[in-house]
């Protein structure tokens, strides 16, 4: 598990980013790419009417794959290859489990699809940054309990 600090690094990287990523695709995603990120968005609600540890683990694995999706639709290979090098130091904070941050989460990724939908690369840089801070603000918590 990162400690305060490395995950403090980490999302300081991740907003550098990760905002530019959803204003790329804002601009250049395709519809098959947007149909795909809209799917994953759907599989992300069954998990959330579990509130278990195993339900979670799944919300967390197409969270991954959600922002996968958005950098690959970016077209800056470096942009998708820095963020899918992160998910190995991301996937295990992602685990911890507190009640709410998926429900939260999905609506956050919501914002984010909605605005790449809208061809709108300030507002999907703008909800990015917004998804990114609370899901910092959410894990942070988790070191103060």
């Amino acid at each position: 598990m990162l400690d305060r600090a490395a995950l403090d690094d980490l999302y300081d990287v991740r907003l550098l980013l990760e905002p530019s990523a959803a204003a790329r695709a804002a601009q250049y995603a395709t519809a098959a790419e947007v149909t795909a990120m809209r799917a994953l968005l759907e599989q992300m609600m069954p998990p959330l009417l579990g509130d278990t540890y195993e339900a979670y683990r799944g919300f967390a694995e197409l969270d991954a794959l959600f922002h996968n999706a958005i950098a690959e639709a970016s077209r800056s290979p470096l942009i998708a290859d820095t963020l899918r090098r992160f998910r190995a130091h991301t996937h295990g904070y992602r685990l911890y489990f507190r009640h709410g941050i998926a429900s939260h989460a999905a609506d956050e990724h919501r914002a984010v699809l909605d605005a790449i939908c809208r061809n709108d690369p300030e507002a999907a840089a703008s909800a990015m940054t917004a998804h990114l801070e609370a899901s910092r603000s959410h894990l942070t918590s988790a070191y103060k309990a």
